[in-house]
C-alpha cells in the first residue's frame, strides 16, 4: 500500500509539471520562480524535487541508461540553478536498469530505501571532494549486485574530537543483504575484512564485474563476481584460482570461460548459476573442486549444458573428475564456438554521416569495458546515444551484441545579448576587456562578459543601473542584459577647520566651518573685556590667522589675562614668563598670573 501511495504522488507531481511546462510554453515570463516542493527533470530523466531558493533533493528516475550521473547543479529552466544535497526516500527503488551511478561531491545525505532492491546496481562512486555525511538504514538494501563501493571517507572535529564520516546507517542495516563490498583500501581493515555495515567489506581491485584480492595486480586469483553480472564473462588469461562462492549466485550469467592456467576452484565456486547455457574450460586438466563437498560446486547448475574443452582426451579427464563428472554434454572446443559464445559485436551508427564520426565498434570478450566515443564535424554537435546516454566518450559494457547509434544536430549555439548605455556620453564610456568602447554585443550561453565604466575627464563614475557600483563588471551570460553606466560631475573636495580656546571665558574665535579645496581661510581670535590673544597652540601669533584649506585641522587660540601697566623688559627661556617693571619694582609674569621676586602670588 505504501508503495502505491509514492507512485500516485509521484505521477501527481509529473502531472503539475508536464501543465506548468505547458504554461511556460504559451506564455512569455522575464522571471520565473519556484516554490518548495516543485518537481522538474534534467534532461536524462532524473526527477528533483525544490528544497530551497537554491537547493533540491533527487526524488526519482524515469530513465533507462545503465549508467547514471547526478549533477552537483542542475538547471531548472528560467527558474535558475539548484544545488543538488541529497538522494531521497526511495528514489531509485526498484530500479533494475542502472549498473552504476555517480553520486555528486554536494550530496550529505542518502536517505532510507534511497536505492532499495537495486538488483542490477554493481558500482558506486562518489564525486571527488564528496563531503557525505550520512546513509541512512536501508539505504542499499538488498541491492545483492553491489561490489564497487568507493567510499568518501572524510573527517571533522565534533565536540572537540575528530570523527569519520559519513556516518553508516545502524547496526548494519544501510546495507542489509549486501553479500559483499569492495572499497578500495578506503578504510582501515582487519585480516582483509570488514563487517561494519552489514556487508563483507573487501579491499580489493575491482575489473568490470570482476574482483580481485588488494595487491594481486597480476590478477592470479579471482575472489568474485557481482551477481549483477550478465551474458558471457570471459575470465582474464592470467588467473590460476578461482576462489570458494567466486561465482556463487550470479544467475544473469550464461557462459564463463575458464583460462588454461586455473588448476583450483574453491568450494562452491559456481553455486546457483542458474542462467549458465554453456561452460568453456581450456585447462587440460580438470580444475580441482573437491572441497568438503564437490557436489556443491556446480549445485543448481543444469548439467546438461554443453561443456567446451580441449579435444577428445581432455572429454575423458572431465568426465573421470569428481565435481565435473555431472555433466552430460562435453563437447570440443573450436575457435568458431569459442567466438560465438564469449564475445560481443559493438556496431555503431551514426544518424547522419555528414554531422560526425564513432569509433569503439569490433568484438569483445563479453563482461569487457569498452570505449565508445562519437565526434561531431565542424558546425554539428553530438546530442546523445540512441539509448539516452549522453557521455562521450563513454564506457559499454558488453553483455550481449550491442548496436548504438550516435545522434547529431545542427549546432545552433544560444546566444544572449548584452546592451551598454550611459546616462550621458560627454560624461563617460563603457569598454569590453579588449579595451574597446561597447554598446551591443553577442556572447554564447553562459560565457563571461567583462565590462569597464571609463569616466571622461572632469567627471566621475557613479553607478551601474542595477545599483552596483564599481565600474568594472563581470557578467554571466544566461540571459539578455541591459545596463546603463551613470556619470556625473565630481563632488568638491572639502576640508573641516575646527577651532578651540583654552579658556572659553577668556575669548573665542571665528572663521571655523567647512571650506573647498585651496579655499581661503580666516582665523580671528577675538579676547573677552581684561584678556588679550597670546598665540595658537603651534606657537604662531598671526592674528586673524590667513591660510589655504588642504586638509581637515584643528587650532587652539591661547589667550591670557592683560599686562596694562606692566612694562616687559626681557623674555626668559620658559615660554610664556616674563619680567616686568612697575613703578620702579621689578615682577615675574608667568602664565597671566604676578609674582614677586620670592615667588608669591600677587592679587
Amino acid at each position: 500500500m505504501r508503495r502505491e501511495k509514492v507512485n500516485n504522488k509521484t505521477r501527481m507531481k509529473k502531472f503539475w509539471t508536464s501543465l506548468l511546462a505547458i504554461c511556460l510554453t504559451t506564455v512569455s515570463l522575464n522571471v520565473f520562480a519556484v516554490a518548495e516542493g516543485d518537481v522538474f527533470y534534467d534532461d536524462n530523466l532524473v526527477e528533483y524535487e525544490v528544497t530551497g531558493a537554491a537547493s533540491c533533493k533527487v526524488t526519482g528516475y524515469d530513465g533507462t541508461a545503465h549508467h547514471v550521473v547526478i549533477p552537483s547543479v542542475v538547471v531548472a529552466g528560467d527558474a535558475g540553478k539548484f544545488k543538488v544535497t541529497s538522494i531521497a526516500y526511495e528514489a531509485f527503488k526498484e530500479n533494475l536498469t542502472i549498473e552504476s551511478i555517480v553520486i555528486p561531491k554536494s550530496v550529505t545525505t542518502i536517505e532510507m530505501d534511497a536505492f532499495y532492491n537495486c538488483k542490477m546496481l554493481y558500482k558506486v562512486v562518489f564525486e571527488e571532494g564528496s563531503v557525505l555525511d550520512k546513509i541512512n538504514d536501508y539505504s542499499f538494501y538488498y541491492c545483492t549486485g553491489l561490489i564497487d563501493f568507493v567510499v568518501p571517507t572524510w573527517y571533522k572535529t565534533v565536540d572537540g574530537d575528530s570523527e569519520e564520516f559519513p556516518k553508516i546507517g545502524s547496526q548494519g542495516k544501510a546495507f542489509k543483504d549486501v553479500p559483499n563490498i569492495t572499497y578500495h583500501g578506503k578504510r582501515t581493515k582487519e585480516k582483509d575484512k570488514y563487517y561494519g555495515w552489514g556487508a563483507l567489506n573487501i579491499n580489493g581491485i575491482v575489473d568490470g564485474y570482476l574482483v580481485f584480492p588488494e595487491g594481486d595486480t597480476d590478477k592470479k586469483e579471482l575472489l568474485l563476481c557481482s551477481t549483477a553480472a550478465k551474458g558471457a564473462i570471459v575470465v582474464p588469461e592470467s588467473v590460476t584460482y578461482l576462489r570458494s562462492h567466486a561465482f556463487e549466485g550470479c544467475q544473469y550469467v550464461t557462459s564463463i570461460v575458464i583460462p588454461a592456467g586455473v588448476t583450483e576452484c574453491g568450494s562452491n565456486c559456481f553455486t546457483d548459476c542458474t542462467g549458465l547455457t554453456s561452460l568453456i574450460s581450456k585447462a587440460t586438466t580438470p580444475p580441482d573442486v573437491n572441497h568438503f563437498d564437490w557436489l556443491l560446486s556446480f549445485k543448481n547448475v543444469n548439467k546438461s549444458i554443453p561443456v567446451y574443452v580441449k579435444d577428445e582426451e581432455t572429454i575423458k579427464k572431465y568426465k573421470a573428475a569428481d565435481g565435473w563428472n555431472q555433466f552430460t554434454n562435453y563437447q570440443v572446443l573450436t575457435e568458431e564456438k569459442e567466438e560465438e559464445i564469449s564475445k560481443y559485436t559493438v556496431t555503431l551508427k551514426v544518424n547522419d554521416e555528414k554531422m560526425g564520426k564513432v569509433e569503439g565498434a569490433g568484438k569483445y570478450n563479453g563482461g569487457s569495458d569498452v570505449t565508445i566515443k562519437a565526434t561531431a564535424n565542424l558546425g554539428f554537435k553530438f546530442v546523445k546515444w540512441s539509448d539516452e546516454e549522453t557521455e562521450t566518450p563513454r564506457i559499454l559494457k558488453l553483455t550481449q551484441d550491442t548496436t548504438i547509434t550516435a545522434i547529431f544536430a545542427e549546432d545552433k549555439a544560444v546566444t544572449y545579448k548584452l546592451t551598454v548605455k550611459v546616462n550621458d556620453p560627454a560624461k563617460g564610456y563603457v569598454i569590453a576587456d579588449n579595451g574597446q568602447k561597447i554598446t551591443e554585443a553577442e556572447y554564447a550561453e553562459n560565457a563571461e562578459a567583462i565590462i569597464t565604466a571609463v569616466a571622461n575627464e572632469g567627471f566621475v563614475f557613479v553607478k551601474w543601473s542595477d545599483g552596483v557600483t564599481t565600474p568594472l563588471r563581470k557578467l554571466t551570460m544566461t540571459k539578455d542584459i541591459t545596463l546603463t553606466a551613470n556619470f556625473d560631475v565630481p563632488a568638491p573636495v572639502t576640508f573641516t577647520i575646527t577651532v578651540a580656546v583654552n579658556d572659553p571665558a577668556m575669548g573665542a574665535v571665528t572663521g571655523a566651518g567647512v571650506y573647498k579645496e585651496n579655499e581661503d581661510v580666516t582665523l580671528t581670535a577675538v579676547a573677552n573685556q581684561g584678556f588679550e590673544f597670546v598665540q595658537w597652540q603651534d606657537g604662531n601669533k598671526d592674528n586673524p590667522r590667513k591660510f589655504k584649506a588642504t586638509a581637515d585641522v584643528t587650532y587652539t587660540a591661547q589667550f591670557a589675562k592683560k599686562t596694562e601697566g606692566f612694562e616687559q623688559i626681557s623674555s626668559q627661556a620658559a615660554v610664556g614668563t616674563w619680567k616686568v617693571l612697575r613703578n620702579g619694582q621689578l615682577f615675574i609674569l608667568r602664565d597671566g598670573k604676578m609674582y614677586d621676586l620670592t615667588g608669591k602670588e600677587l592679587k
